[in-house]
């Protein structure tokens, strides 16, 4: 009567399979819950990344941007120091690395009437003023 005697063995073995099982079950169930959070975490992740992206372009930009209105803020520090320094008589220009009072209102130029602000932006021609010793072009001397 062996079977009989491991009978009673036979029922603690399958109490403990039973724990055994519902323990993996429940870990299981924990696996793919926590697996769950992980894809919501992952996604919430690359969101954010792209918003950092995002916010660190929009970063280059603006600083791009204040670099060019200080630099012209720097500018136009140096033409008032100039004019603080010189009077403001006409438009301070640049040809070179020296400065000039462009003086005048109107200058004529191939037949054609420019103003001295469209004059002064015009390189080229303050080049060929220069190099004809126009009066229009007073040097400013450095201090």
């Amino acid at each position: 009567m062996k079977i009989i005697e491991n009978f009673d063995n036979l029922d603690k073995a399958n109490t403990y399979v039973t724990a055994v099982n519902t323990e993996l079950a429940n870990a299981t169930a924990k696996v793919t819950e926590n697996t769950e959070a992980l894809k919501q975490l992952t996604a919430a992740s690359k969101t954010a990344t792209v918003s950092i992206n995002d916010l660190t372009n929009q970063l280059a930009v603006k600083n791009e941007q204040l670099d060019e209105a200080l630099s012209e803020i720097a500018e136009l520090g140096k033409k008032l120091a100039i004019q603080e320094e010189h009077g403001s008589d006409g438009l301070i220009v640049y040809i070179g690395k020296k400065s000039y009072h462009l003086i005048g209102d109107s200058f004529i130029y191939n037949g054609e009437t420019k103003t001295a602000k469209e004059l002064s932006q015009d390189d080229a021609q303050l080049q060929k003023m220069l190099k004809l010793n126009s009066g229009s072009l007073v040097e400013i001397s450095a201090s």
